[in-house]
């Protein structure tokens, strides 16, 4: 019998019909019948009061009811151990265990349940229903059901939960199960005074990940969240996410493993969300070729020089990467040192799918035929391309695709017969239209005078040669990548800041964005890109930088260019090119904090960060300590200062962070600003959620100071910035006669030595003198992960 398996299909108006390689279902999902509706008598066998038959009754209750001691109400529900076929109902009162026998009687052929004669109800459920609402009443008090005493071990028989399984094992069970949402429960090795802790073992990102579960006073705390059982712990994260955005799904246990019979993924690292393989997958790496010298400051760091190839790159947050180049092996590197080499397997225009696209058919010219297929109450649509046309139809067709509704079907036929009506009328009439142009020049109905005062922009493509020829009204479009292949090009990057003075340019992103995520838009504004168009949908940093840049100007839409792109010869990528900029110290007190959620459950841990996002050599990155349990009103005190050396190009980012029980971060807040607008004093920062909508009562407390960089210290920085441009001409100089063989003697060589040795103590001087020019204080926490002064 012929077997049909699920793909991805895309329509596009080019005339394109595309298709990704086979689909398998990340879930199961077995189709269940209605469950029948729970009788009324049954219904208290499913509430986490009713404990059922215990074994020593009412000291078995007693047990149970003592972490419940002195709260007024806490009650259970079990069967009667004297009165066989009765229940019983303990309470707690004012310190003390209180028991009552739920009588039985029959009425009409039907059970009722009583403590009281006057009052009888149809069900258990019923009763203890009415209890909640309404008092027991005895001579001596009168008490209200409040407080529902779980069964603690509700969790035994589960599928999920494993009484003797150690860490080891639960690896090893979740090993073969290649699918995020994977999880089990174990009794955990650690103890906490004495007591079992359990620990909850499941994958999420490709890795088998453990968190312990701790029992404290009835209750199983899983970071700051707590659970009456384990069962509502589970049932709690099978709807909200556990770590990150992984719900749990899957019960692991040995009736489950049978059932699939993989092999142990060893790496554990890699699994895809909708399409599957079990060929091993290996990590996405880049090379990249080297557009400068670099030195290594820190032993984890590489040396390389100009034209390097560096290999297996890494690309990580705050401009620094990791790659092999020679025996140097997962050394760090700067990002803006390098650039991108191209990848064979880079998606054109053809792959709107990337590298899960298997296929596509030009849907010019072809015949569409749909059909039934007998037996299996399947249809049918083969499409054939224009050379089986030429033979009747006879061969094979380019594809079939089946589905189980006729009408889906003939919607896709109606879909492919439309856009291939629209692709082949529009060649016909771009042909009729060259044709109609050859013959014929147009009519000139307007007056050439109203004509030139209109500005119009003409769409043009863009030649890097030809920038300086180019006209005021023609503008040209550039995908994310090529633009940031020029603008991050050190040669490059100021013959498009001169392009830009003279002609509009714009931005989109790239087609491979399918989950519509966001490029890092600072470079190409700081290059002058007058258009850089993000997707709006997407709260992430890039939109947050968006909403910060445009906030100047009274939010009108529109920036001023800054003046110091009008210098001849600005170039963002060289500072020294930056002749008029004014440099600013700027110290950031982060004081305090209010009312700071968390989205999920529990209390939060925040922290804050403070982001200078820039040109290169002005970026830098603060971190406070987590303030523990506290999101109402912490308190940090903590302080940094950054060197700016270019504001008119900077932003400033706070970004409010709750520390989970992994370590890991979980955004709150944020809130962007242009660096030029800031005041100094104590400002009161409003944060932002990722869509950039205000919270209502978060903000933080912040104390700025701003230091002008300029004044009497101008000279010194002008005096800098040569030193700096003079041992960069010496280094290159020495390196030309090595590699030339100029200096047989090794006199040249001594020579730009000593002269290089010279510049580097006067810079180190200079940086000494003035403590200001140094890019770390003693007390700062800013990342040292940055290009600044060096020596």
């Amino acid at each position: 019998m012929q077997q049909w398996q699920k793909h991805f299909f895309v329509l596009v108006k080019n005339g394109k019909l595309m298709f990704t390689e086979q689909q398998e279902r990340e879930e199961i999902e077995v189709e269940k019948e209605d469950e029948p509706e729970i009788p009324s008598t049954e219904m208290h066998l499913k509430e986490k009061w009713f404990h059922g038959k215990l074994s020593n009754g009412r000291f078995d209750a007693e047990r149970l009811l003592k972490d419940y001691k002195g709260e007024n109400g806490a009650f259970l529900v079990r069967e009667s151990t004297t009165f066989t076929g009765d229940y019983s109902l303990s309470f707690t009162r004012d310190n003390k265990y209180n028991h009552c026998r739920i009588h039985t009687k029959s009425e009409g052929g039907r059970t009722k349940y009583y403590l009281i004669d006057q009052t009888c109800f149809d069900s258990i459920y019923d009763l203890i229903e009415y209890y909640k609402m309404n008092p027991l009443k005895s001579p001596a008090f009168e008490q209200i059901l409040g407080f529902p005493v779980p069964q603690q071990n509700s969790h035994l028989g589960k599928p999920w939960f494993h009484e003797k399984l150690t860490r080891q094992q639960s690896e090893d069970m979740l090993k073969r199960v290649r699918m995020d949402g994977a999880f089990l429960i174990r009794h955990s090795d650690h103890r906490t005074q004495g007591r079992k802790n359990y620990a909850i073992s499941f994958r999420a990102g490709g890795k088998v990940r453990h968190c312990r579960i701790q029992v404290e006073g009835g209750q199983f705390q899983i970071g700051s969240a707590s659970f009456d059982s384990l069962t509502e712990l589970v049932q709690y994260y099978e709807s909200n996410p556990l770590y990150r955005r992984m719900k749990l799904k899957y019960a692991i246990n040995d009736d489950v493993l049978k059932s699939i019979g993989e092999d142990p993924d060893e790496s554990s690292i890699y699994y895809h969300a909708v399409y599957y393989t079990l060929n091993e997958e290996k990590p996405e790496r880049i090379a990249c070729r080297a557009l400068y010298d670099y030195n290594a400051m820190r032993a984890d760091e590489m040396s390389f020089i100009k034209d390097a190839i560096i290999s297996d790159v890494e690309k990580h947050e705050g401009g620094w990467w990791r790659g092999n180049h020679g025996r140097k092996k997962r050394k760090w590197f700067p990002a803006n040192y390098v650039e991108e080499l191209e990848d064979s397997s880079s998606q054109s225009d053809e792959q709107q799918l990337g590298n899960l696209q298997q296929g596509s058919i030009d849907l010019s010219g072809i015949l569409v035929e749909t059909h039934s297929l007998p037996g299996n109450h399947m249809y049918l649509l083969s499409i054939f391309p224009r050379q089986a046309q030429g033979n009747d139809q006879i061969g094979r067709p380019a594809l079939e695709v089946a589905a189980e509704s006729l009408q889906e079907i003939l919607d896709w036929q109606t879909a492919i017969e439309e856009v291939r009506y629209k692709l082949e009328t529009q060649q016909q009439e771009d042909l009729k239209k060259e044709q109609l142009l050859d013959q014929q020049q147009r009519v000139k109905r307007i007056a050439r005078e109203m004509s030139d005062l209109v500005v119009y922009c003409r769409p043009v493509p863009f030649l890097l040669e030809g920038v300086e020829s180019g006209k005021y009204y023609q503008m040209s479009s550039f995908v994310e990548t090529r633009i940031e292949k020029i603008v991050k090009n050190k040669y490059q990057a100021g013959m498009f800041v001169a392009y830009s003075g003279r002609q509009m340019s714009r931005v989109y992103p790239k087609g491979q964005r399918m989950d519509s995520s966001n490029y890092d838009p600072l470079p190409m504004w700081n290059a002058g890109c007058q258009m850089v168009s993000l997707n709006y949908q997407t709260g992430d940093k890039p939109m947050h930088l968006n909403d910060g840049k445009f906030k100047q100007n009274g939010r009108c839409g529109y920036v001023l260019m800054p003046d110091c792109m009008f210098n001849p010869g600005f170039n963002p990528m060289d500072v020294s090119t930056h002749t008029n900029s004014r440099p600013i110290t700027l110290s950031i007190q982060v004081v305090a904090a209010r009312h700071l959620v968390r989205p999920s459950r529990g209390i939060c841990s925040p922290l804050v960060e403070v982001e200078v996002c820039g040109i290169d050599a002005d970026w830098a990155k603060f971190k406070t300590v987590s303030a523990k349990d506290n999101g109402f009103n912490p308190v940090w005190n903590e302080g940094c200062e950054f060197e700016i050396f270019n504001p008119e190009l900077a932003l400033i980012r706070f970004v409010a962070q709750d520390e989970d029980v992994f370590g890991d971060p979980n955004f709150i807040g944020q809130a962007t600003f242009p660096v030029t607008s800031l005041r100094a004093g104590f400002r009161s920062v409003p944060l932002r959620n990722q869509l950039n909508e205000e919270l209502e009562l978060s903000g933080l407390l912040i104390h700025v100071e701003i230091r002008s960089s300029y004044g009497e210290d101008e000279e010194l920085y002008t005096t800098v910035r040569h030193l700096k441009h003079s041992i960069t001409q010496l280094t290159q100089q020495m390196k030309d006669a090595t590699v030339g063989g100029q200096d047989e003697d090794g006199r040249i060589m001594d020579q730009l030595s000593s002269q290089l040795q010279q510049e580097r103590d006067a810079l180190r001087k200079l940086t000494k003198k003035d403590g200001s020019l140094r890019k770390r204080q003693p007390n700062q926490k800013v990342s040292d992960r940055r290009v600044g002064l060096t020596d």
